[in-house]
């Protein structure tokens, strides 16, 4: 084994160079490194500063911004959306909330016009059964004298 030349892990090598494990094999496939466990500083040197990761990295940074200032508008957009999903949603619960008042009001009539009936309903009922006596009264007054006593006995 060579001075130069190192005894690395996947994920150990990933982490000497500063990369994922999942970009290591991307990047190592473009730049034509096997990845076997022995690796030089030469190969150290390619996967860290190698040309093609400059131009990646200066255009992953942009991309980077990109996403974030994406994520930023996306963000006020979702809020903007979800604020007014939330005013609406409180308009239509204080338009249920007016609603059951009113249903509220029409039970409470309902039951003001219930109790009147069941009053007048009782009253009607006491006038027939006075009428009813004084007609039953009536019908005994105009028997005959002898009907009249012996229907007492």
């Amino acid at each position: 084994m060579k001075r130069d030349t190192f005894k690395l892990t996947t994920t150990d090598l990933a982490n000497e160079v500063g990369l994922s494990r999942s970009y290591l094999y991307k990047k190592a496939k473009n730049i034509g490194l096997e990845l076997n466990g022995q690796y030089t500083k030469e190969d150290l040197k390619k996967l860290k500063n190698g040309t093609k990761s400059r131009k990646k990295s200066v255009s992953l940074q942009e991309k980077r911004h990109a996403k974030e200032t994406l994520k930023g508008d996306t963000f006020s957009v979702i809020e903007k959306d979800l604020r007014n999903q939330i005013s609406d949603l409180q308009k239509q619960i204080s338009t249920q909330n007016e609603q059951l008042k009113a249903k509220d009001e029409q039970i409470k009539m309902a039951n003001q016009l219930a109790d009147q009936s069941q009053k007048l309903q009782a009253d009607l009922q006491k006038k027939l059964d006075r009428n009813n006596e004084k007609l039953l009264n009536v019908n005994r007054t105009k028997k005959g004298f002898w009907s009249q006593i012996l229907h007492r006995f």
